[in-house]
């Protein structure tokens, strides 16, 4: 193997970052605490972790095959310059260690104008494509070549169109992580509207929000895998049902009245 070949690597520094910097995760940790709930209510989901190989590495488990979520989470509206660093992170993650990640999720506070144009044109690709023909319907074709252009003025190194729309995808619906209160209604919300977890109190909810906020901003809770299993034991152990699994029941240290400061 050369050196110019993508070697991905849970050991390199870029991969190690957070477990590096160690402070100023709150908002990573309050973006993977609010799709908690949206995660379970995929019957396929089966784990994540925090700092993996990107931010959050969420694993699902399908009928298929399994599927492995890559997230980057970003406190801020992102830019072409830092989307372009981004975009070309998650296609030399690909690249170095090819099978493994199924989707690369952006997950940030907004877009510039310019990458809200990509991401429709990505969306809109989507949704067309399957209704005609390449290389046949010239309506399909064109609208290609209008995508390339507009992916080509980022000036991406590694990617290009095609592992955009294949591979990469947008979260930026964050407006209920300002604040710890509104990131516990939204916890609590999103929960309560799972079939599975409906008879679950809104008391029994926010004591498992808290319960959850705290495992995912300690320092152990870094580099850890959580299974389905155990965030379920800890929502029926808020609910009174039952205790947690001794690993969890270990990482759940108090932090003081709030769970993590959303601030950084």
């Amino acid at each position: 193997m050369t050196e110019e070949e993508p070697r991905a690597t849970f050991s390199d520094p870029q991969a190690r970052g957070g477990v590096i910097g160690g402070k100023g995760y709150g908002f990573q940790a309050a973006y993977i605490v609010s799709r908690i709930p949206l995660w379970l209510g995929d019957p396929d989901f089966a784990a994540f972790i925090q700092e993996g190989a990107g931010d959050a590495d969420v694993l699902f488990r399908r009928p298929g095959g399994e599927e492995r979520w890559y997230i980057q989470v970003k406190n801020y509206q992102v830019t072409p310059a830092v989307a372009r660093e981004v975009f070309d992170q998650f296609r030399e993650t690909d690249q170095g260690s090819e099978g493994t990640f199924t989707r690369f999720t952006l997950a940030c506070r907004g877009l510039s104008q310019q990458l809200k144009s990509i991401r429709d044109a990505i969306s809109d690709w989507r949704g067309l494509a399957p209704m005609y023909r390449p290389g046949q319907d010239t309506i399909l074709d064109n609208t290609w070549q209008d995508l390339e252009k507009k992916v080509d003025t980022l000036k991406l190194e590694r990617a290009d169109a095609q592992f955009l729309v294949d591979k990469v995808h947008f979260d930026t619906d964050l407006s209920g992580l300002t604040s710890d209160a509104s990131l516990r209604r939204l916890f609590v919300g999103s929960l309560l509207e799972l079939d599975a977890w409906a008879a679950v109190k809104p008391a029994a909810a926010r004591r498992a929000y808290e319960k959850l906020a705290r495992l995912c901003h300690q320092e152990e809770g870094i580099r850890r895998t959580y299974t389905r299993q155990d965030v379920e034991a800890v929502i029926r152990e808020a609910a009174g049902d039952a205790p947690p699994p001794p690993k969890v029941a270990q990482a759940l240290v108090l932090w003081g009245k709030l769970p993590f400061p959303l601030a950084d």
